[in-house]
């Protein structure tokens, strides 16, 4: 009797032992297939229910992800939430998923929804705010990271995407404050040095770009952009050979990164060198035929003399982005160069008329430079269309 009594002691322990194992490995993420498998085992046992399913949908579903598997996960937390609907973190992950896979929509309505059941999980307000960010709704954004942060002033990221979306609305020394709060949180963070880079850099504060580029390509040295826009900076400061050397580096690594071959060819138009400048210009066109590449070719051959061929480009980039003032001004003074005065007039007009007070002052100044008198207030008035048409008519250009 005593030895049946330990057998079956010794099987209830066993069998506890191995609940607890299957538990522990279902929960542990840092091996992905381990608690798949963990999970899988348990929702196939047919002795849990209710929350305690639900938790082995969840973790096997934050495996799933982990392993690149969206939709998997994303039937696993569908799961989970059938068996309890109220369980906040599931819809966190949801959203994310659902993030992953560029739903945005989805992915604030799963996140809504964690944040009614539970008001202080961190994560969901930053990952509704990277939803909304990628709807472009930076302010509420912003918003979601300035809860996040609240909750969890350690969230490195939420500071450093926090400085994103305040660079996409314009509002650069906001984002450098952010970015700065990201890398006293983690120095290590190559991308925040990245944004803050080229927020200084929007701000003019090229040599504190500089550093900051210097320290993100430090950190990821593969990274092909950051040497394309180190060398903006460069060239912003006139240290030609050093902007060309890192568009050089940039195009090595990636022979197809258009923006570093129109930024290598605007320098060397400003060194004189047009015939690479063309060539660059072209390059660009043909890896990505865009507004802005069309426009920098356009330019390119206006300034060489090239202006039949600038015309027929500068059009091209305005049929891609007809509301581009500095495009349109562009074919303005392509226009006056081939001596069609009335329609250069009509294009400066047009330009006044995108870029608003900016375009006019800019323009004043200029005819003001060319001694066609006239008050630099950007009050596009008929002072201002006179001097404009006198100084077309007696073949002078705005920009020489």
């Amino acid at each position: 009797m005593h030895s049946i009594l330990l057998a079956l002691a010794l099987s209830l322990v066993v069998s506890v032992s191995a609940a607890a194992g299957m538990v522990d490995d279902c929960a542990d993420g840092s091996d992905p297939p381990r608690s798949i498998e963990a999970c899988t085992a348990a929702i196939a046992s047919g002795r849990w229910s209710g929350k305690g399913l639900a938790w082995a949908y969840y973790n096997r579903g934050n495996s799933h992800d982990r392993l690149g598997r969206v939709e998997q996960a994303i039937a696993d937390f569908d799961a989970a939430l059938r068996l309890d609907p109220n369980y906040a973190l599931a819809y966190v992950h949801r959203g994310n998923a659902h993030g992953g896979l560029g739903q945005y929509e989805r992915a604030i309505a799963d996140l809504d929804q964690a944040i009614r059941l539970n008001p202080d999980i961190a994560r969901a307000y930053y990952s509704r705010g990277i939803a909304h960010a990628r709807l472009d709704q930076h302010l509420l954004a912003i918003a979601d990271y300035v809860r996040a942060i609240d909750l969890n002033p350690g969230l490195a990221l939420a500071h450093r995407i926090r400085g994103d979306s305040y660079a996409a609305l314009g509002l650069h020394a906001h984002a450098v404050a952010d970015y700065d709060a990201a890398i006293r949180l983690n120095q290590e963070d190559a991308m925040a040095y990245f944004g803050r880079g080229i927020a200084h850099a929007r701000l003019r504060q090229h040599q504190y770009a500089i550093a900051d580029y210097d320290r993100a390509i430090e950190l990821d040295p593969g990274v092909a952009l950051a040497y394309r826009i180190r060398g903006d900076s460069y060239a912003a400061l006139g240290r030609h050979a050093l902007a060309v050397a890192d568009y050089d580096e940039a195009i090595r690594r990636d022979p197809d990164l258009a923006s570093a071959h129109s930024s290598r060819g605007n320098v060397y138009l400003v060194l004189g060198q047009h015939e690479r400048a063309i060539q660059d210009n072209q390059t660009a066109v043909r890896l990505d035929p865009n507004a802005a590449h069309w426009h920098g070719l356009a330019w390119v051959r206006f300034v060489v003399g090239e202006n039949e061929q600038a015309l027929r480009d500068i059009d091209k980039a305005l049929s891609l982005d007809p509301e581009d003032d500095d495009a349109v001004d562009t074919r303005a003074h392509v226009l006056a160069a081939l001596g069609r005065t009335d329609e250069a007039f009509a294009a400066f007009e047009h330009a006044v008329a995108l870029g608003g007070t900016t375009r006019a002052r800019a323009y004043q100044e200029a005819l003001a430079r060319h001694g066609y008198g006239t008050v630099a207030d950007g009050d596009w008035d008929t002072a201002s269309r006179t001097a404009l048409k006198t100084c077309l008519e007696n073949g002078c250009r705005l920009i020489e």
